[in-house]
């Protein structure tokens, strides 16, 4: 589970086949969308590794598939690309209202999404490191003054202009930490728990802010594809064999209900939460027919709905303030739907 490079939602796009649709309130009365619906607005020799989005544009670590430099570029909402730093070892990305944040090989670091030098608030040094893990277990979320990361085995807090990281929670040699989330009080993270020669399962603990005890909220979670948090809950994905179910959590009792069923699975880190909506993706065709975008309600109540059926398939699932976003592995554009003001959310509905 949680394969590839951090847990946040990143696009890595197949040319064509990935853009964005409106949030709930306005897609359910849309017809799915179709390959028609997309162009590419970054240059089709960009390889894109990781991204971000936000009302200020998509944020983009890619590979110059010509010339062969990786870089991080913001492509505006009026088409304009710049570069933001050369070079960079990017796992994740997070985005706040000035500044663009990774976390990677090199620790945490910065750079302001106009431009400038590249800031590095937690280097990744002995001070840090317990324990070699996988990248893939690297993770990072802003919240206040603060960046809440998970780097080799413990969640870590800088401030965001810098000075000394600290270690919140550290675990125990062979399982890893990702940080899932950040709400008004904890910082959320997942933990790998061995089960000899059964399957791992996966805890999900809560811890202050400030620092102090941890608390596990959720435990034995098995098949565990996608996990996100927000104000109100914890949410998942969860399958084997094809098949799962998405459910939610309180996150002050744990007490947990189940969603959506018989969702066709296939990949991870592709289920999101906005306002009063989750959004996903799920494969009824395998990797050789359309997928689907879908929504519902957060808290249940009605049958999940159907965004769009884009195809070829998609792997990874990203949102920003008006509209979802989806992708592919070796992909060479980020694409968006030449239908926007169609598609585009109202702004004062309740799903905000």
């Amino acid at each position: 589970m949680m394969r590839g490079g951090g847990f946040l939602l990143v696009v890595v796009l197949a040319a064509g086949a990935v853009g964005p649709v409106a949030h709930a309130d306005v897609a359910r009365a849309a017809p799915p969308a179709t390959d028609a619906a997309f162009t590419q607005v970054l240059p089709s020799s960009s390889l894109v590794l990781r991204a971000a989005a936000d009302a200020s544009g998509v944020y983009a670590y890619v590979l110059d598939g010509e010339a062969g430099l990786r870089s991080l570029v913001r492509r505006r909402a009026d088409g304009a690309v710049t570069t933001l730093a050369n070079a960079p070892r990017i796992e994740q990305l997070a985005l706040d209202d000035e500044r663009v944040y990774w976390v990677g090989e090199d620790g945490v670091q910065a750079v302001a999404k106009a431009g400038g030098p590249v800031e590095s608030l937690a280097p990744r040094d002995w001070t840090l490191i317990r324990r070699v893990t996988s990248p893939a277990q690297w993770s990072l979320a802003v919240a206040g003054d603060d960046v809440f990361f998970s780097i080799d085995d413990g969640i870590g807090r800088v401030a965001k202009l810098g000075g000394e990281a600290e270690l919140l929670a550290d675990v125990p040699s062979g399982r890893g930490a990702t940080v899932v989330g950040v709400d008004d009080d904890e910082v959320w993270w997942i933990e790998l728990v061995p089960a000899g020669d059964e399957p791992q399962t996966t805890d999900v603990l809560a811890t202050p802010r400030g620092g102090g005890a941890s608390r596990r909220v959720l435990t034995g979670l098995t098949g565990l594809q996608a996990i996100v948090v927000d104000a109100d809950g914890v949410y998942w994905l969860g399958g084997t064999e094809g098949r799962g179910a998405i459910h939610g959590a309180s996150k002050t009792t744990g007490d947990s209900v189940t969603l959506a069923v018989d969702v066709p699975v296939y990949y991870d880190r592709v289920l999101e939460v906005a306002g009063a909506s989750l959004f996903w993706l799920d494969y009824p065709h395998g990797l050789h027919g359309p997928m689907r975008v879908r929504t519902m309600p957060k808290g249940g109540g009605s049958a999940p709905e159907t965004i769009a059926e884009p195809f070829p398939v998609a792997n990874k699932l990203l949102l920003d303030d008006g509209h979802v976003y989806w992708a592919q592995d070796g992909a060479r554009s980020i694409a968006t739907p030449v239908a926007r003001a169609v598609l585009r959310r109202e702004g004062s509905r309740g799903d905000r």
